[in-house]
């Protein structure tokens, strides 16, 4: 069974939307195995619990009922050790299931930002998409860290992870670049028994838009009318045009997440999904529609609309 952690493909549209869905009927696969090779592990496991009772209540029976003892606890040690393995052969293959388990939303976002963007590109044209399943831990980079020196230490730490990409060009001539990016602050607070883990996690999206001339002359009109602010819930950091090149950075509201005794999750709903990245898109296309060439007759540039207040 290889490791699939990425995927990467370049091709139109209808080829990776297909390599993807591909991809996710054999990840629902994977998800069967993972839950049916759990289950079977579990019985296995409650086999060797009940086998230890057995055995723990047969070495009390052999000094009072020996005939009876002894045969019951051969028999217990016997299971026991029968159960015992089957657990850890079971629990091993549930194990190699469980890490090619890729990560449902990050596979739903591509296929959404696809099947909905997809439309506005020609059938034939080259597009790119990569999207990587490992989780910031293993894929992102850590970019600042400090420790303390308590009696039981505390650790912050930043992540960054680059996990999502996307190039391609659409029907108005007009080429994006997209991108997602992962932040993660990290807080770890280690316990006599346990480490809390309290992680706040946002996505930062960022898409750089050559703009065609010929299909909207007056660009340079975005300079006024991009601006940082609210758009749809998603917070714009950064809206820069420079030479025909529109820039734009979101990012999600935060989700957080603590673990140690048990898991305690808040806000996931707002991490990207292929929505989020549509927004972004419509964002900019909101203000473009006032930079496209004047009707006959019509004098002059179309009046921009006023800029939406900095927030």
């Amino acid at each position: 069974m290889p490791e699939l952690n990425a995927f990467s493909q370049t091709g139109s549209v209808s080829e990776i939307l297909s390599a993807l869905r591909a991809l996710q009927t054999r990840d629902d696969y994977v998800e069967s195995e993972v839950k049916r090779t759990g289950g079977i592990a579990t019985k296995w496991w409650l086999g060797c619990g009940g086998s230890a009772l057995l055995a723990f209540l047969c070495i009390f029976l052999v000094g009072a009922i020996a005939v009876v003892g002894v045969p019951l606890l051969i028999i217990a040690v016997i299971a026991g050790i029968v159960c015992l393995v089957f657990g850890i052969k079971w629990s091993s293959l549930c194990g190699k299931w469980r890490a090619q388990d890729l990560d449902d939303r990050r596979m739903a976002l591509g296929v959404r930002f696809l099947e909905v963007l997809g439309q506005d590109i020609p059938n034939k044209a080259k597009c790119t998409l990569a999207i990587n399943f490992d989780g910031y831990l293993k894929h992102g980079k850590l970019v600042a860290e400090q420790r303390g020196r308590e009696i039981y230490p505390i650790r912050l730490a930043k992540y960054e992870d680059f996990w999502f990409s996307a190039t391609g060009r659409l029907h108005d001539g007009n080429r994006f670049r997209l991108s997602v990016e992962q932040v993660v602050n990290r807080k770890e607070k280690r316990k006599p028994k346990y480490t809390k883990v309290l992680e706040r996690t946002a996505d930062k999206v960022t898409l750089v838009m050559r703009i065609a001339p010929e299909g909207y002359p007056n660009w340079q009109q975005l300079a006024q009318t991009l601006q940082p602010g609210m758009a749809d819930g998603l917070q714009i950091m950064r809206a820069d045009v420079r030479d025909g090149i529109v820039r734009l950075v979101g990012l999600t509201p935060l989700c957080e997440r603590r673990s140690g005794r048990g898991e305690q999750v808040g806000g996931e709903e707002n991490l990207a999904t292929g929505d989020t990245l549509l927004k972004l898109f419509l964002y900019a296309y909101d203000k473009l529609q006032y930079c496209r060439p004047q009707a006959p007759g019509q004098g002059g540039a179309a009046p921009a609309p006023e800029a939406p207040p900095a927030q």
